[in-house]
């Protein structure tokens, strides 16, 4: 810390990051499920019979990707966006801003999964 400069971090900051550290362990356990495919159940959560083409293997795996790195984008932006002067309005555009981007892109990815083809349950 250098000397002479504090941090405050306000309640609006603390309660967006409390939202998304939430979050946070479903975007884990998704990846988890995706190791548990990859790996046909030896390493991550086995979803039972569930197999996925190619393609939607890479749209499932750059969803959950996009989401984690949006969202730990979004907890870092909170302190700094207290940091600076906004109208009320512009703070919350900046602080739902990444989180929003995180629901919207990532779920574009795997909305594409599923026009792609169906995903499959093996006999």
């Amino acid at each position: 810390m250098v000397k002479g400069i504090t941090m405050n971090i306000s309640k609006r900051s603390k309660m967006v990051c409390g939202i998304l550290l939430v979050l946070v362990p479903t975007i884990m356990y998704g990846g988890i499920t995706l190791l548990g495919i990859l790996t046909e159940g030896s390493a991550g959560i086995a979803p039972g019979n569930l197999s996925l083409t190619d393609s939607q293997w890479g749209l499932w795996r750059a969803g959950h990707a996009h989401a984690g790195v949006l969202v730990i984008l979004s907890l870092i932006l909170q302190p700094l966006i207290d940091g600076i002067q906004l109208s009320p309005r512009l703070e919350w555009t900046a602080r739902l801003g990444a989180p929003g981007a995180s629901i919207l892109m990532s779920g574009g990815f795997f909305g594409q999964c599923e026009w792609v083809r169906p995903c499959e349950v093996d006999p």
